[in-house]
Parts: C-alpha cells; structure tokens; sequence
C-alpha cells in the first residue's frame, strides 16, 4: 500500500536526480530509498524511472505522478493541521483559587474527560487569575477562563472583551475556638469584639471582613492577619481567635476543636464567577467548561446531595 513515505522519497529522487542525493536529504539509507521506490511503483504498476549506471532518468509518466504526490502530500498536511488545532482547542486553561480547586478539581475533571477536554490548572489568588486572564489575548495570558471570588456585593468588573459567569454565592461562617466556650446566644457585637484573624491589612478582602466585623465605632479586636484560610482554621484550632471561614472550605476539614456558627448575625458572601475571552476561538469548548464547572460547584456545596 502507497504510504506518504514512498511519496516523499519519490519526489527526493525527483528533485536531486539520484538515490544517494535523496537519502540524505531524508537522513534515510541509499537501500531504504530504493526499496520504498521499488514498494511505489509496485502500486503503482508502472516504472517511475530508468535506471541507468549512475543515475536516475525519470520516466514518461514521473513528472504527471510527482504533480499528483504532491497534492496528496499537501492533503496530508492539511489534515495533520486541523487535527492539531482541534486537539488544541480542547486543551483549556483554567485559572482558580485554592479554596475552590481543592473542591471541584475532582468532579470537574470527572465531567471534562468524557467530552474529550483537557484541562490546565493554574491556581493563584484572584487578582493574579483576573491579570493574567486579562492582561492580552489567550496566547500571551496563557488563560482561557479564571474562577474567582468578589467579597460581598455586587459583582467584578470586566471590560466588554470579557465575560462574567455566576458560579455559586458561597457564605462565610463565624469559626471560634471551642475552648472559649461562648455562649450561644452571642450577638453579633459581643462576637465582634473578640479576637479574630483577618486578610492582611490593605486589601479589600481585610477591609470587607473588618466592615463585616464592624458592629461599633471600635470595630474589630485584630489579632492575627492570614490569607490562607486552612491556615486560619489551625489558627481558631489553637486558640488564637476567632475568624470568617468559606462554608466550601469548612465542609472539608475537621471540626476538632472548632465552634462552627452557621447562623451568625455577622454575615458575609463571596460570589464566585468564571471570566473568560468574550470571542475566544474555542468559545464552544470554553462554554462546555463553564457548565461543568458551575455543575461541580453544585455538586461539592455544603448540603448537596
């Protein structure tokens, strides 16, 4: 059977004019070009050359076959591009925070691999997701889509060469230290003037959580600054204070030593949404990333089933 090989060494031996010249212009041997002329015009019936002492003439019909190899070989090639762009543009980049990775990473890729869709994680925090997302095109960002998270209301701000998907509003719960045994009928303000840990100073995370936290002009008693929030927890664990912790975060991890207030008067949400490249070329796919991403969200929420 004619391969694409028997055509190239074919039209090698047409350019250079002899078996030697062709074999290293295809790094091959002078016997494996010879044989894969021979295999040719096998197929072909036909000889595509005369054979002389020291060279090759091509024959009547060489220069009508090599016009037709090279469509062929043409052909080939354009199939091999579009099978490696469409294999590429199943290959998406997601860009996520901790926290929501370390719930959905199973699930999504559960749901992504049926449909043929890889995916490539990158996890940072928000703003560094929403830079490099947004910073130029998909070939200079690296990023097709970033999951991230606004605290309280309202949404993020993008531009309209973007997108913006809802995915889930997760609530935060007051954590305390079970050894402080407060009482459970604490208000809002007598927890407020506990000790708590916080998002370092000088971000809008801190200042939303200390607003949250503000039940008088004295606002909150800081005592530790963290924005790692299983950190945060072994903090609470210890004693340290008290803190707001992502409901997602705390369906994870142990309660040992913990004092989980679902129903606080102190209230605080964070949205989480998908931004991604409004006119993406691989806009389908990229969709069929968002739905499994918003139905591994539902799926990992505290409560579901």
């Amino acid at each position: 059977m004619t391969s694409s090989q028997h055509l190239e060494a074919f039209l090698a031996v047409m350019r250079t004019g002899s078996i030697t010249s062709a074999a290293k212009a295809l790094a091959l041997s002078p016997s494996a070009v010879s044989q894969q002329i021979a295999a040719l015009e096998r197929d072909l019936g036909t000889e595509l050359f005369v054979r002389h002492a020291r060279r090759l003439e091509p024959g009547p019909g060489a220069e009508a076959a090599a016009e037709q190899a090279r469509r062929v070989l043409a052909e080939i090639d354009a199939l091999k591009l579009r099978a490696s762009v469409q294999t590429q543009e199943r290959v998406v980049a997601i860009g996520l925070f901790a926290s929501l990775a370390q719930r959905i990473a199973d699930p999504l890729q559960r749901l992504l691999e049926p449909q043929g869709i890889t995916a490539r994680y990158v996890i940072a925090d928000p703003p560094v997701v929403g830079h490099q997302l947004m910073r130029g095109d998909r070939a200079s960002s690296g990023l097709d889509i970033g999951l991230v998270f606004h605290l309280g209301a309202g949404s993020p701000a993008v531009t309209g060469a973007y997108r913006r998907d809802w995915i889930e509003d997760e609530p935060f719960d007051v954590v305390l230290p079970a050894a402080w045994r407060v009482p459970a009928d604490a208000s809002g303000a007598d927890l407020a003037h506990l000790g708590w840990i916080v998002h370092h100073p000088g971000t809008a995370d801190a200042a939303i959580m200390e607003r949250a936290l503000a039940f008088d002009a004295e606002g909150p008693r800081v005592v530790a600054h963290s924005d790692d929030f299983r950190a945060s927890l072994e903090l609470v664990r210890a004693g340290v204070g008290a803190a707001l912790i992502p409901r997602g975060v705390l369906c994870r991890a142990s309660s040992r030593g913990l004092d989980v207030r679902t129903n606080s008067h102190i209230r605080l949400v964070r949205g989480v949404f998908a931004l991604s490249h409004r006119n993406a070329k691989n806009a389908a796919v990229v969709t069929a990333v968002l739905e499994a991403a918003a139905q591994a969200a539902r799926e990992t929420a505290p409560g579901a089933r």
